[in-house]
C-alpha cells in the first residue's frame, strides 16, 4: 500500500512539472514533416476515431515561425487585422497499414494569437469528441467571448455540426449564450442576469430577436434586440446550408451564427 502511494506521488509531481506530457502524444512525422522542416510547430494535438472505422485519427493546430503571415487570416485585405504567424488545423486519418492519409490541411479556421483581444492569445484548445473535431477560443475585454466550434467527416468534407458562442460581461457577471445544433436544427438561447439587481436594471442583458419579429430599442436594449430572459429557451431553425471547414472563415465574415440560424444580427 505504501509503495503504491509513493508511486502515485511520484506520478503527480511529474505531472505538475510537465502537465502537457500527460496528454500529449507522439505525432507521426508523414502528417507534418513538410511544415516542420519550414520551422513550423504543434501548438495543440488529439486523437480519436473520426471517420468511424475503429482507428485512432490525429488533429494538429500548427503555428508557423515568425514572419510568415500569409495567407491573411480573413476573406478580404480589408477586413483582415491579424499581423501574426499563420496556424493551420491539419487533420489526418488512420490507414489500415498503421500509416497515415492527411484528410484536412486549413490555414484559416484557428484563430492567431493576435486576434484574442486584450485577453491574449484566443486558442485553447483542439479535442475530438463523438467522431467531431472541436476547437475551442476564448478572448475579449470587459466583455469576454467563449466560441467552440465543431466539425465533422460528411460525405467527404467537413461539415459544422455545431457552434456556442457565450459573451460575459465580466463587471455585471451576466452570460448570455447562443449554442446551435446544426446536426438537430435547434438553437438554445441561455440568459444568466447579473446577480445585482439594480446593476441589472440598469444595463439590462440583450439578446437577439428573431427575423420578423418587432424589437425597437427600448428598455436599454438597442433596435434588434430585446430584454433577456433567465432561463434558457429552445428555437427550432430547421435544416439550413451546409456550412464547410474550408470555408467557414468567409461564411462567418458574411453571414455569422444569428444571421444562419434566423436571428437579427447587429452587424
Amino acid at each position: 500500500m505504501r509503495s503504491w502511494i509513493v508511486l502515485c506521488l511520484l506520478f503527480a509531481v511529474s505531472w505538475m512539472a510537465n502537465p502537457d506530457s500527460a496528454r500529449a502524444f507522439d505525432v507521426p512525422a508523414a502528417i507534418w514533416k513538410d511544415y516542420e522542416s519550414q520551422g513550423w510547430r504543434v501548438i495543440g494535438q488529439a486523437s480519436g476515431d473520426l471517420n468511424r472505422d475503429g482507428r485512432e485519427d490525429i488533429a494538429l493546430v500548427i503555428e508557423a515561425p515568425d514572419g510568415l503571415t500569409e495567407p491573411a487570416n480573413a476573406c478580404s485585405a480589408d477586413d483582415d487585422y491579424s499581423d501574426a504567424p499563420v496556424r493551420r488545423l491539419v487533420i489526418a486519418f488512420a490507414e489500415p497499414d498503421g500509416g497515415y492519409r492527411r484528410a484536412a490541411d486549413e490555414p484559416r479556421v484557428v484563430l492567431r494569437a493576435d486576434e484574442g483581444g486584450v485577453m491574449g492569445d484566443p486558442f485553447e484548445e483542439v479535442s475530438i469528441g463523438n467522431g467531431s473535431i472541436v476547437l475551442d477560443f476564448y478572448g475579449g475585454s470587459r466583455w469576454r467571448w467563449a466560441l467552440t466550434l465543431r466539425f465533422r467527416h460528411d460525405d467527404g468534407d467537413w461539415r459544422m455540426t455545431g457552434m456556442t458562442d457565450t459573451q460575459t460581461d465580466s463587471i455585471m457577471n451576466s452570460v448570455l449564450t447562443y449554442d446551435y445544433n446544426a446536426l438537430s436544427g435547434k438553437m438554445a438561447v441561455t440568459a444568466e442576469e447579473s446577480p445585482d439587481s439594480e446593476a441589472a436594471a440598469s444595463e439590462p442583458l440583450c439578446v437577439a430577436c428573431r427575423v420578423g419579429e418587432h424589437c425597437p430599442q427600448t428598455g436599454g436594449c438597442y433596435e434588434g434586440t430585446k430584454r433577456a430572459k433567465s432561463g434558457t429557451t429552445l428555437f427550432k431553425v430547421g435544416r439550413k446550408e451546409r456550412v464547410i471547414l474550408s470555408d467557414y472563415r468567409c461564411w462567418e465574415s458574411r453571414t455569422g451564427l444569428l444571421a444562419h440560424t434566423g436571428f437579427l444580427s447587429p452587424r
